[in-house]
């Protein structure tokens, strides 16, 4: 009796024991992290993919191919918009030619057309018979390029006068031209010409007029005359 007694005494001391140990282990269940629920084969995955976007970025940043690639296309973009100022310029200026051809702006009549310039005049005597007289030079259109001169010479008495011989020469003194020398033509009694006679730049025109009335009698005869752009 005393041996079941003890079994007796031993019995509740036991249940109490497994109540414990059950509890414990039901609290330990209750109270798990949520952490524990996530998987980890995708956290893994999740930071392959974060160390891979972060290499990408970092060799996007230090390739040295990129960095230059990225120069290059900067530098051309500067000079196409440098050729592009330059070739508007050039295209709204008009060619040489056409400024040295056009009639100068104070010579333009309300009509549109070029005033006529007016003739110069100037007395000449070589010293032998029939010799003297007054020289009249029409130069049109008295502009740079291609002009026309023309000289028709007077008796004293207004009437056509010959010459044996007639040279004409040009000098631009504030520019170091010259002399550009021509030889006209005779066209009538009285009358010479000169056809394509160029010159190259506007300013203040030195004329020298020689006439030779004999084989020894002779003058120069020397006017200005304004040559516009």
């Amino acid at each position: 009796r005393e041996a079941d007694g003890d079994g007796e005494a031993e019995r509740p001391e036991a249940r109490a024991a497994a109540a414990v140990a059950e509890g414990a282990a039901g609290g330990g269940e209750g109270s798990a992290s949520p952490a524990a629920a996530v998987d980890p084969e995708r956290e893994r995955q999740l930071a392959r993919q974060r160390r891979v976007m972060e290499s990408a970025r970092r060799r996007r940043e230090e390739d040295p191919a990129r960095a230059g690639l990225r120069r290059s296309v900067l530098v051309e973009t500067a000079i196409a918009v440098v050729l592009l100022g330059v070739t508007t310029a050039l295209t709204g200026t008009p060619p040489a030619r056409t400024e040295a051809e056009a009639p100068p702006a104070a010579a333009r009549e309300a009509g549109g057309e070029a005033a006529r310039p007016e003739p110069v005049s100037l007395p000449y005597d070589t010293g032998g018979a029939d010799g003297s007289g007054t020289a009249t030079l029409q130069l049109d259109p008295s502009t740079v390029g291609e002009n026309t001169l023309h000289l028709y010479l007077e008796s004293p008495d207004g009437q056509a006068n010959g010459a044996e011989e007639i040279r004409i020469s040009l000098t631009l003194p504030g520019e170091g031209l010259g002399p550009l020398r021509f030889e006209p033509e005779q066209v009538a009694v009285g009358h010479w010409t000169v056809e394509g006679l160029r010159l190259p730049r506007p300013g203040e025109w030195e004329l020298d007029l020689t006439i030779r009335s004999s084989a020894i009698d002779q003058t120069t005869e020397t006017t200005t005359v304004t040559i516009a752009q």
